[in-house]
């Protein structure tokens, strides 16, 4: 165990020093990929030998991720599939005669699946009727135009009606298979406008603090609806994108199960603790940390950060959120935690075959 930072007394002195060198490593192997998925193949060379040597298995670890399965996180969670198709395709397309609380309801009938082309071929014909925005729950009925184009839409294509990177299991309500999970997809997206339309006024209000806004639009998404803490941090992180002032997300974030065993391994050795707390703890010690791999990643996030705003010149919600990284928030280190550990999980099954 070393000294990170800060006086004797200082909490961030519980952080395993050998194991946050390791997680910027991992962090270094990140950023790399981003540049070559998410900005035109560009491949931005390791400096770290010791990230240089844990690219290969990187890289192994990582291809059945990416693609079809968009199970992969890239480091700036703005470029993820899912994050910049919304940026791209809703909150940014001049096309769409949209308010504001219109895109901003978009974005939950999206997450409700998460899938691209049926937002685009099943839902968004729909939404761009004006009848749709005096009640859009409706069209989400069992027997609702939505509902019933997303059966069409699936009996025609069989492709999948939700992303593989959910984990989530359909409730057996029906006997054919099709129909069950069309009807799941419905009710799950009605579920989440009954919240979209509760927190609205609470993401609005000036007089709450950013804090306060957390808080409270986080314990609407976990109580009554059925959705739990990994549900409730991505349907934050959808929201601070397409709402930066709000700034849901600066010093407050959910820690999700797949973080835990990461903020264990940061935390080796000191026994349990508050999730919240040893997150904000292993983030103040990563933006304090001054070992080399420390270093030697925040010079590839400058440079691939200056390669992003050129790629992303037309999009001001991505450079908004490409241009913070002065130093990490809690949002980041959990969701690149959560990527740690899938990692660390994968290293640990290669060893024992």
């Amino acid at each position: 165990m070393g000294r990170v930072a800060g006086s004797p007394s200082d909490p961030c002195d519980d952080v395993d020093i050998f194991a946050l060198a390791e997680f910027f490593q991992f962090l270094q192997c990140q950023v790399r990929l981003e540049a070559k998925l998410c900005l035109g193949e560009k491949d931005v060379q390791l400096e770290d030998p010791d990230a240089k040597c844990l690219w290969p298995l990187f890289e192994q670890w990582v291809a059945p991720n990416i693609g079809k399965r968009e199970k992969w996180v890239p480091f700036h969670t703005v470029l993820a599939p899912h994050e910049l198709f919304l940026v791209q395709s809703i909150h940014h397309n001049t096309d769409l005669n949209w308010s504001d609380f219109q895109r901003y309801l978009a974005i939950f009938i999206f997450r409700a699946h998460c899938q691209r082309q049926v937002f685009s071929h099943a839902q968004l014909p729909y939404l761009l009727t004006a009848d749709f925005w005096h009640d859009p729950k409706k069209y989400f009925d069992d027997d609702g135009p939505i509902t019933q184009s997303m059966m069409k839409y699936r009996r025609e294509t069989h492709l999948p009606l939700q992303t593989g990177a959910f984990l989530s299991i359909p409730e057996r309500l029906l006997e054919d298979n099709d129909e069950n999970l069309v009807i799941n997809v419905a009710r799950r997206t009605q579920r989440l406008l009954d919240i979209a339309m509760e927190i609205w006024p609470t993401l609005q209000n000036p007089n709450l603090s950013n804090a306060e806004k957390f808080q409270q639009i986080s314990r609407v998404i976990q109580t009554g609806h059925g959705f739990g803490e990994t549900w409730a941090k991505m349907l934050m992180v959808s929201m601070d994108i397409a709402f930066p002032a709000a700034k849901l997300l600066s010093t407050h974030c959910e820690v999700g199960i797949g973080a835990r065993e990461g903020l264990d391994r940061l935390f080796a050795n000191q026994g349990p603790r508050q999730a919240v707390e040893a997150l904000s703890v292993a983030t103040a010690a990563a933006n304090n940390s001054q070992m080399k791999p420390a270093r030697h990643f925040w010079r590839i996030v400058e440079r691939v950060e200056g390669m992003a705003r050129q790629t992303f010149a037309d999009l001001p919600l991505v450079l908004e959120h490409i241009a913070q990284f002065q130093a990490l928030s809690p949002a980041t280190v959990q969701v690149q935690l959560c990527e740690w550990r899938q990692f660390l999980q994968f290293i640990e099954r290669r060893s024992r075959s």
